[in-house]
Formats: structure tokens, C-alpha cells, sequence
């Protein structure tokens, strides 16, 4: 999808086991060999649901439009945290020309679950996507990048057919979330480095959490 990154080697299925497993010698030299010739062996049933995430994305009218923009797939922002003195670094899957009118910074990701604005902000919730969002545009800020400060949009595509795409963006409470998160982040890292100690979960017992719904149901029973 952003034309970066290994070439595929689709596995000849008459080298497979019966099973389809990559266990027979001729299979497991193909691996072998692919992957010494810098390449990724995959099973072609492997490659096509990866093929047609990448197609549906491309024939989504406002996905497509914005990876069409001027700029650079896979770029890698560099810079220093003036409070914490801390290296940071970030990866946008996608970061345009910051010298366009209104640049849209782009991460793509798929889902299991639907690509719809309530399951998507579930997952930004559970896998701190507004802590990445802050921190790369935070990076970018701070690595002294010239030209316009880029929104950021997340482009998801579910993994099962039919594949359907959305462009989503995090709402500013999210965002604000994002930023204060990333900013602690930075600076618990900053003194674990300081002081050599890095906590973990406690040492005390613990008591376990119980759901609201596990009572109510237990209520109704």
C-alpha cells in the first residue's frame, strides 16, 4: 500500500505439504532462500486478503486522495525533547509536503473489528492512537521541520470482506488525552533512566476489578 518495504515471494503450492504446511525440504528451502535474498515468503492465501486491504484502500475516493499528496511514505522524524533531554523518534506511515495549504499526516491500520468511529475509538482507547498521534506530531514540531503543522488522520481497513476503508480523525478531547499522556510518557522515561528503577506491576496482593455488567447480571439472575 505505501510502496515501501520488502518484495513478496509467493510459495509454489505444489511445494507445500498435503496439509498446506511449509514443512516438506524443497518448501523450507524456498523460505530459506527468499528470505536470504531479502524478501518475504508467503503463502499465496496468505497474500491475497493482504492484496485486496490495499486495493479497497486505494478505491476509497478520500484515502486515495490523500495518499496522492506530495510527500514521502515511511518517513522517519528525528528530535530531541527540550524538557526531558530525551531522543525521540517517530515513523509516520505517511507524512506530506509541509509546504501544501493543509498537509494530512496518515497512518493506516486495519482492524478486526468494523473501521466505524465508536469501534475505532475503542481501539484508539485500548492502544493509545491518540498518544502515537501527539507524540509523532510533537516530534515533528520539535525537529525544527519547516512549513505548516499537518492534521492527522487515521486510514483503517477491516480485515475481513469486504474489506471496507474509512478516513477517521481523533476528536480534541482525545487529543488532549494524547498529548498529556505522551508528555508523562516521556518524562517517566526520562527519570527511569535518571534513577535506574523501572516499576513494574505491585508487590502487594491485589484485589480483582469487577465489571458493572458482572453484578447486574448476577442481579437480574
Amino acid at each position: 500500500m505505501l510502496g515501501t518495504g520488502y518484495e513478496v515471494a509467493v510459495i509454489p503450492a505444489e511445494i507445500l505439504a498435503k496439509n498446506g504446511a511449509i514443512s516438506t525440504v524443497a518448501a523450507k528451502e524456498f523460505v530459506e532462500q527468499a528470505r536470504a535474498d531479502g524478501m518475504v515468503p508467503l503463502k499465496q492465501e496468505e497474500l491475497e486478503p493482504i492484496a485486496a486491504q490495499a486495493e479497497a484502500v486505494l478505491a476509497h475516493r478520500t484515502a486515495r486522495a490523500l495518499f496522492n499528496q506530495p510527500g514521502h511514505a515511511e518517513a522517519s522524524v528525528f528530535a530531541q525533547d527540550p524538557e526531558t533531554g530525551v531522543e525521540l523518534r517517530a515513523r509516520f506511515d505517511f507524512l506530506p509536503d509541509l509546504s501544501l495549504p493543509r498537509p494530512v499526516a496518515l497512518d493506516l491500520k486495519t482492524t478486526a473489528s468494523q473501521a466505524t468511529p465508536d469501534e475505532f475509538g475503542k481501539a484508539a482507547i485500548r492502544y493509545g492512537y491518540d498518544v502515537q498521534e501527539e507524540h509523532y506530531l510533537d516530534d515533528l514540531d520539535l525537529s525544527g521541520a519547516d512549513g505548516n503543522r499537518p492534521q492527522f488522520a487515521f486510514v483503517v481497513v477491516e480485515k475481513e470482506p469486504p474489506y471496507l476503508v474509512a478516513v477517521l480523525q481523533l476528536p480534541e478531547v482525545l487529543r488532549q488525552r494524547g498529548r498529556k499522556r505522551a508528555r508523562r510518557g516521556r518524562a517517566t522515561y526520562a527519570e527511569c533512566v535518571r534513577t535506574g528503577v523501572w516499576p513494574g506491576l505491585s508487590d502487594d496482593p491485589q484485589f480483582v476489578d469487577v465489571p458493572n455488567w458482572v453484578i447486574y447480571e448476577e442481579e437480574e439472575a
